[in-house]
């Protein structure tokens, strides 16, 4: 189709007509909506939002008339110029085709940009801590359970309920972003096991290394594709022996006073079973009593000597 604004430039129709600009601006848009540059809707809010465009036009209309009463060789221009200007007024009066917006149609890295600062709108300023909900009736654990700073138990967000897709997308999002932080390995195995999001979007993860399901728990982390992993070690972690080490004390007992070795700790053989873990940190729980720091410096070298290795394929 031949370009009605390029046609009446060739033939001069602009001063010939006396077509004002905001018109030619307009036969120009049209132009744009018959090669599909802009949507109809995008016409019509250009015909709607300048009085001055709808006025130029409608006066296009009545000089278009009027020429080609005196001059029959320009009948088809005008007639062609004339039945744009009306094509465009008419649009000005249709609904838009649709006044849902499509999230779920911009790029990946806009949804995400939109995402973080929905996010941030809700969180706290500065680095966020996530605190699960601890576990409550039969089958709770008796670990202790300081009270942590920044903590955040429940967090409602209205986004995650427009639909399946933007939740599952948004809630990836939520999860790869913040800290997971567990006040014990019971209580983060529980939430690994009853909530798979968990295990496939969490990247960030810390526990306080103490419960009598530390082993089963910690090896739930070998499924997921942690970022950072930090390992928070207290008096308290000592409590339960490995499989191994309780069997040993049948035959051997320790001196009196003895606190267990990190080394006999159930949990132990999960956590150096780990791998491709980009970074892992040990740290003493503040709210507890501490252990002596050759031993959580000595677990934070073997942990950075083990875990961090790349996975090992299995194909087979």
């Amino acid at each position: 189709m031949a370009s009605i604004h390029l046609k009446a430039r060739m033939l001069n129709l602009p001063a010939r007509l006396d077509i004002s600009d905001p018109s030619m601006k307009m036969l120009k848009s049209y132009d744009d909506y018959q090669t599909g540059r802009i949507s109809e809707d995008e016409l019509g809010r250009k015909v709607r939002l300048s009085h001055n465009s709808r006025k130029s036009m409608v006066d296009t209309i009545v000089k278009c008339v009027q020429y080609r009463f005196g001059h029959p060789e320009e009948q088809n221009h005008c007639v062609e110029i004339a039945k744009a200007m009306g094509e465009m007024l008419k649009m000005k009066d249709q609904p838009p085709e649709s006044l849902v917006f499509h999230f779920m149609g911009l790029p990946n890295e806009i949804r995400r940009m939109v995402e973080n600062y929905y996010l941030d709108s809700y969180m706290q300023p500065g680095p966020t801590t996530i605190v699960p909900a601890k576990k409550k009736g039969r089958g709770r654990c008796n670990c202790p359970n300081p009270v942590e700073a920044r903590k955040l138990e429940f967090l409602n967000f209205p986004l995650a309920r427009t639909c399946k897709m933007v939740k599952d997308e948004f809630m990836t999002n939520f999860f790869q972003r913040y800290l997971f932080s567990f006040p014990c390995a019971c209580e983060m195995g529980y939430h690994l096991e009853h909530n798979p999001a968990l295990q496939v979007a969490v990247r960030h993860l810390s526990f306080n290394w103490i419960g009598p399901r530390a082993g089963t728990s910690i090896s739930l982390l070998k499924k997921m594709e942690l970022y950072s992993l930090t390992v928070r070690i207290s008096k308290e972690t000592g409590q339960h022996l490995s499989a191994r080490e309780a069997e040993f004390r049948h035959y051997f007992q320790p001196k009196r006073g003895y606190m267990n070795c990190l080394t006999e700790t159930l949990g132990m053989d999960e956590l150096l079973d780990l791998r491709g873990i980009r970074t892992v940190m040990v740290i003493a729980n503040a709210l507890s009593k501490p252990r002596p720091e050759a031993e959580r410096h000595g677990l934070e070298r073997l942990l950075r000597d083990k875990v961090t290795k790349p996975r090992e394929n299995n194909n087979n």
